[in-house]
């Protein structure tokens, strides 16, 4: 298992459930110039999930969980 943490602001528990989702960010007011395309997370869920791993958010330490 590893972890990566985010040391920028708090997910709230309402966004995490979707952190996950291709396009979803959570600042729905930021373009694609300023920002992310919301790709990122997707593309690594479906990574680990092809390596018959998984990964969650935890809103507690902030971090990605993947095992």
């Amino acid at each position: 298992m590893f972890a990566v943490e985010d040391t920028g602001r708090e997910i709230s528990p309402e966004h995490l459930v979707h952190i996950f989702e291709k396009f979803y960010r959570v600042d729905g007011a930021r373009s694609t110039g300023h920002g992310g395309a919301g790709l990122g997370l997707a593309i690594s869920k479906e990574i680990v999930a092809a390596h018959g791993g998984r990964h969650h958010g935890d809103e507690r330490v902030r971090a990605i969980r993947c095992s």
